[in-house]
């Protein structure tokens, strides 16, 4: 590398020595001035990644959001499309304080002018209703009314009462009995009958409070049993329950595992409700014995039977 430090009169070696000192400070000169070029770079890049892990966050927790917000829509727009009115609403807070009632203590007979006019009770049993029976005992105390209905199905008594017996002979009634094992049969046979049970299962679900239980959830895990819950429920039977007019209750007094005990005498109270103007349209307590059936009849049919006797005396007292 020429330089003015040396000239051809000095020595080659020290000359030599000269250069190489030069070239070297060169060398060092051109690296320093790159050096600060390539941190600018680095620096760059790493807020670029930086930015680039902030907004992939970002966007992961909007669609976490999003999901969650579609998913809780979803649910809210199921309830809207079901919601009760508030006569609806009522229903099982009336139909529960009369069970609670007729459980509680026996206040004797009634029946209704509504119920004695002639054809009228067949009247009524075309409207809408909604059915449970079991045990006094399901229904007493504070027991909810939601644990006693869990067993209430259409049954015997419910056919019977809508297609009743000739009379209350073995005879008559076993006929009656044998149809109403069939389930077709008895949904043919009382179409406008929902069950109790089905609006104590769907009913809550509809109501004000738990749509609101839902808007101001906040949790993945709670929405999760929110979502679970509306769809294990009867919600379209507890619709259709929740506009019954009447409830018809028939709960036996005796002491076992069935709704009726037909091997024993026993009592059996039933009432007629109107749910809309909390009225009791018909209430009768009546008296079963199973010891006027066959050996073999009894045996194999004798709650059955029983229950078909009591929709006989049930229409029996309310005929004019």
């Amino acid at each position: 590398m020429p330089t003015l430090l040396t000239n051809p009169k000095m020595d080659p070696a020290l000359v030599a020595r000269i250069e190489a000192s030069l070239h070297r400070r060169a060398g060092h000169s051109g690296r320093d001035l790159y050096r600060p070029r390539w941190v600018a770079v680095a620096r760059v890049l790493g807020a670029i990644a930086v930015l680039a892990t902030i907004v992939q966050v970002y966007r992961t927790q909007k669609a976490s959001r999003d999901r969650f917000e579609a998913r809780r829509s979803a649910l809210l727009d199921a309830a809207y499309k079901r919601q009760l009115s508030p006569s609806e609403r009522e229903l099982l807070p009336r139909a529960e304080s009369a069970l609670k009632q007729l459980a509680a203590s026996y206040d004797g007979d009634l029946l209704s002018p509504e119920v004695r006019a002639p054809g009228a009770l067949d009247a009524l049993l075309t409207t809408p209703i909604v059915y449970v029976s079991g045990l006094v005992t399901d229904f007493g105390g504070a027991r909810p009314v939601a644990i006693g209905t869990q067993e209430s199905t259409k049954d015997a008594f419910l056919y019977c009462l809508f297609d009743p017996p000739r009379s209350r002979d073995e005879t008559s009634l076993l006929p009656k009995v044998l149809a109403a094992q069939s389930l077709a049969a008895i949904e043919q046979r009382t179409p406008n009958v929902s069950l109790l049970r089905d609006a104590e299962g769907g009913i809550p679900l509809l109501l004000p409070s738990w749509i609101d239980r839902v808007k101001k959830t906040n949790s993945g895990i709670e929405l999760a049993q929110l979502e679970s819950a509306f769809a294990k429920s009867p919600i379209e039977k507890a619709k259709r329950a929740a506009g019954a007019r009447y409830l018809l209750a028939a709960l036996d007094e005796g002491i076992g595992p069935t709704a009726f005990v037909g091997d024993r005498a026993h009592e059996t109270r039933v009432l007629l409700f109107d749910v809309t103007l909390s009225k009791v349209m018909l209430r009768l307590r009546k008296h079963v014995d199973p010891a006027f059936l066959s050996a073999p009849q009894r045996k194999k049919h004798s709650v059955e039977m029983d229950q078909c006797a009591v929709a006989f005396d049930v229409r029996a007292a309310a005929s004019p």
